[in-house]
């Protein structure tokens, strides 16, 4: 039995680490190379109407590169929660000038029908989110 549960454990950890490896890097196609951005605030309202796109403004930490925004993707835990992970371009300017300013994107939301949505944005470190709840009408 101790046997079985040693072997357990060190598939989990291989596979766990395999998975860390993927968040950073999303894909890579020719020279595009994405990377899940960290995510530092979300901006929005706290209520929307039924079928009414809502906007949240996300903003990422200075990293010192040139990363820009790429994509938003999206995730549906169920019909009232969604995890969002937010994508930069890594390879978007390789001779560019170290980046000093804000990174801010929208990110456009539509909910279907009358209820209390929970938005998760996950940075790299997927443990952690900031939650934005919306009561919809």
């Amino acid at each position: 039995m101790a046997k079985y549960l040693t072997l357990l454990l060190l598939v989990l950890t291989i596979a766990s680490c395999k998975k860390a490896e993927m968040q950073e890097v999303e894909s890579a196609n020719g020279n595009v190379k994405l990377l899940q951005a960290n995510i530092a605030s979300v901006n929005g309202p706290l209520t929307a109407k039924a079928n009414d796109s809502v906007a949240f403004t996300v903003s990422w930490p200075h990293t010192g590169e040139h990363h820009a925004f790429n994509s938003f993707k999206t995730d549906t835990v169920n019909p009232y929660t969604f995890n969002i992970k937010l994508f930069v371009d890594a390879s978007s300017c390789a001779n560019c000038a170290p980046d000093t300013s804000s990174h801010s994107s929208v990110y456009t939301f539509k909910p279907a029908k009358k209820g209390n949505y929970f938005l998760k944005f996950y940075g790299k470190d997927t443990t952690k989110a900031i939650a934005d709840t919306i009561k919809v009408h």
